[in-house]
């Protein structure tokens, strides 16, 4: 019996919060690390691991920000193809001329 209600309350909170969203960032040329990811509709934030990977709690229809000092911020508004398999979001570089 308690084993049909912890299932119960875990299938129920994934449902009400979301899944987990696994993602890689990368840029023109690699994976970049330290990526502020921050889903805007769940209100929780993240970062980008040395290898540009990041897991966040996360539903269709939430709306992600990717944001660092370096880079365009960037958002995206998740889809159902975002949640198969690793999701992958490039992000493009600041260029300042002098």
């Amino acid at each position: 019996m308690r084993l049909t209600l912890f299932f119960c309350f875990t299938i129920l909170s994934f449902s009400l919060y979301g899944q987990i969203l696994r993602g890689k960032v990368y840029d023109s040329v690699s994976t970049v690390k330290n990526i502020k990811v921050h889903n805007l509709s769940q209100k929780s934030v993240t970062l980008t691991d040395d290898d540009g990977d990041f897991t966040i709690i996360a539903k269709e229809n939430d709306t992600i920000r990717f944001q660092s000092l370096f880079y365009h911020p960037k958002i995206v508004v998740l889809q159902s193809i975002h949640f198969e398999g690793v999701a992958v979001f490039e992000l493009k570089k600041i260029v300042s001329e002098l």
